[in-house]
């Protein structure tokens, strides 16, 4: 009180001010949610806030790190028929709704962690926009502390993806949902503060996110004084520069490329701590000490326990016993009397062989990752056949191009009715893609739209059916987004390579998604090369022949989009301008005096199932 018994206002407000916690809400993607086992970068925060004696109180919808995934097989791509929502609201997707945890962190972090926070693997800015007005109303945070936008630069669109960019500048529209993120949390609370901070960068993938990654830097430190008010303060944070890691440099502070090791979690919290510090006046020192990398723990990657491989319908499983905190294993496999080992890592503790037919015997082993370090000892080698029983694919496949995209359909597999089928997959990617964007269909045709115009495309279509799973995919011919009939080939070369193949060349065609190619008895093609044909994706293929027989053949080879197709041009073997490969010597690789002739051996499946039987395909 002051002399006359009142009470000081000012002061009390002040001694209210410095009792009452600050409330933080820290919101990001995957970088921030944290895997089993971490500590994250907002433990390592919180850890520098309780030391530097400051009043505050995370908060949040979420508790947890990311849920691990489940050992489960292969499961199907959502029907397009069947309505979705946002995965983030999904309770059956993996560290969303019902299959959030509430802890997951490092076996010795803290149990009384102030864990609260608004993260979620995966997400992206442009999810957040639209809900964090809610999440702001419902928590009432003074701060936000934000760290997202990789997966909007990295997973929204692109060749990678086969999505178009509608606007050819990613980075402007990431900044456009980083301001209406501001906009929408100003809208619940007019004088909340925030930290953004800017993308980091990583292992080098593909060039598009390095140049999108620091375009979006520099856009978004351009934007922040438009961005800030005097009530409303925005301030960057500089975490790609504390962030070791890069393209161009080594990558101590990611675990796999991206994601924080514990290094990486000390350096992210000590960019914000030095704006915390700087900015809002919070905490006296920022976290200026990061953990030299020897000294910090070091995960367990003994070999995994009570590992097992058996028969199943899509080929053979591998199963073992999930260790608290290991989220990454490398698996590796090989047909049993060969030498070599394919290797794949898995997030889960199962791995599934898709093999091309049963009875086939294949040696597993396996170990324990820390992302990309896979160093640790091989597990013993299991043996194990397959129990292959799985429908045949689609028949028919029908594939049309459209303006920005294509239209595909199908008919039953052969002896459909044998099978419990419960929907087709559809899949379509760049040619080589090792990843194809897949959904599922209840019926037997589907629209692809939104694809990159000018951009080539495969598809492919497999049956799933109820208990087996997925089928073996059969592919359609591919398509140019946007492009009408082909030019037809020209200059049709062969050559041999040896007595049982054929290396056939020609000069690209314009508009050509791909080339069909077919062998023939002279003049026994028709007008239209058909289903027993050979799918190139450039003007060059090589023919598997059983042996080389005295009557001629013709190979023909025409220019595809989807249905549409060029006039076919051929050319014989063993007729004039029929080259053959030969030995440093000069001498003929072929048989003296034979009459060079080949007979088609193998369907485009048929060739996908010689390889898949030999090497097999993980899932």
């Amino acid at each position: 009180m002051d002399e006359d018994g009142v009470e000081d206002m000012p002061a009390l407000a002040e001694l209210a001010r410095r009792n009452t916690p600050t409330r933080i809400m820290i919101a990001g993607d995957s970088i921030t949610h944290g895997q089993e086992g971490d500590y994250t970068w907002r433990y390592r925060l919180w850890e520098w806030l309780v030391k530097q004696n400051v009043a505050f109180d995370f908060v949040g919808p979420y508790t947890g790190v990311d849920t691990p995934l489940e050992a489960r097989p292969p499961q199907p791509p959502q029907p397009t028929e069947i309505p979705t929502h946002p995965f983030w609201e999904d309770a059956n997707y993996p560290g969303t709704g019902s299959h959030r945890i509430e802890w997951g962190y490092a076996e010795d972090a803290a149990k009384h962690f102030d864990a609260d926070h608004f993260a979620t693997s995966g997400y992206k800015v442009e999810l957040a926009s639209s809900v964090i007005h809610d999440r702001v109303r419902e928590y009432s945070p003074d701060i936000l502390l934000v760290l997202m936008g990789y997966n909007d630069l990295a997973w929204s669109c692109g060749s990678w993806v086969g999505f178009s960019c509608l606007d050819n500048d990613l980075p402007q529209t990431v900044l456009a949902h980083t301001k209406k993120f501001i906009d929408e949390a100003r809208r619940a609370n007019p004088s909340i503060k925030l930290a953004i901070g800017n993308v980091v960068h990583r292992t080098m993938i593909r060039d598009d996110i390095v140049r999108n990654t620091v375009s979006y830097n520099n856009m978004l430190s351009g934007s922040i004084p438009q961005l800030t008010t005097a009530e409303s303060p925005v301030y960057l944070v500089d975490v790609a520069s504390e962030y070791s890691c890069g393209p161009d440099r080594p990558c101590p502070g990611a675990f796999d490329g991206l994601h924080p090791s514990m290094l990486g979690e000390y350096e992210i919290a000590r960019a914000f701590s030095k704006v915390m510090v700087e900015k809002f006046r919070i905490g006296s020192e920022s976290l200026i000490t990061v953990p030299n990398v020897s000294t910090l723990p070091q995960k367990d990657l003994s070999p995994p326990a009570n590992i097992k491989a058996e028969g199943s319908p899509t080929g053979i499983k591998l199963t073992w016993d999930r260790r608290y905190g290991i989220v990454m294993y490398e698996s590796g496999w090989r047909e049993q009397g060969t030498t070599e080992w394919m290797v794949l890592k898995q997030p889960r503790n199962r791995t599934d062989l898709i093999l091309s037919e049963s009875g086939l015997r294949y040696e597993f082993r396996l170990r324990a990752c820390y992302g990309l370090e896979c160093t640790s000892e091989w597990s013993d080698v299991f043996t194990a056949t397959s129990n292959r029983a799985t429908a045949p694919p689609p028949e028919a496949i029908r594939t049309v191009a459209i303006d920005t995209g294509f239209d595909v359909s199908w008919s039953s597999p052969v002896d459909a009715k044998r099978w419990n089928i419960t929907q087709y997959e559809i899949g379509f990617g760049v040619p080589g893609a090792l990843f194809y964007n897949s959904t599922g269909s209840l019926g037997s045709k589907g629209s692809f739209t939104g694809l990159i115009v000018g951009g080539i495309y495969t598809i492919r279509a497999a049956t799933w059916t109820d208990p087996e799973g997925g089928g073996l995919y059969a592919y359609g011919r591919p398509i140019l987004v946007g492009g009408g009939v082909p030019h037809t080939p020209s200059s049709l070369n062969l050559m041999a390579v040896n007595d049982t193949s054929i290396r056939a060349t020609w000069q690209a065609s314009q508009g050509a998604a791909g080339y069909v190619l077919a062998l023939h008895k002279p003049g026994g093609r028709s007008s239209s090369i058909g289903k027993d044909s050979i799918i190139a994706y450039g003007p060059l293929q090589d023919l598997s022949v059983p042996s080389l027989l005295r009557n001629q053949i013709e190979v023909c080879a025409m220019a595809v989009n989807g249905v549409l197709e060029s006039e076919s041009t051929c050319a014989l073997i063993g007729q004039p301008g029929f080259e053959m490969y030969s030995d440093e010597n000069g001498r003929s690789l072929l048989y003296p005096g034979t009459l060079f002739a080949a007979v088609f051996m193998f369907t485009t499946y048929m060739l996908w199932r010689r390889v898949r039987r030999r090497k097999g395909r993980y899932s």
